[in-house]
């Protein structure tokens, strides 16, 4: 596995894009299916990844704000359905 001079792995499998997304993988495998999220890399047989630098920039297509207590908010992608916004309130 490949990482970054921070040590952060520049590959993330399908659970951490979910748990970086607060969604479902099935969510992710349906974006990904829909052309609605960056293409992941089949690393080899039965592995597949994402890019950490094409979610990096594929969030940064969103605005965010930040709330008083420091956190931001980032906008809802269009994409999601209502089931998928009520699993990350």
């Amino acid at each position: 596995m490949i990482t970054t001079s921070t040590g952060v792995s520049s590959f993330l499998t399908v659970e951490q894009v979910a748990a970086r997304y607060n969604c479902s993988v099935d969510s992710i495998w349906r974006w990904k299916r829909n052309g609605e999220f960056p293409a992941a890399v089949r690393i080899g047989r039965g592995a597949t990844r994402w890019r950490l630098e094409d979610l990096i920039k594929y969030e940064s297509k969103f605005q965010a704000c930040m709330m008083v207590d420091g956190t931001f908010l980032l906008e809802i992608p269009a994409f999601m359905d209502q089931d998928d916004t009520e699993e990350s309130l």
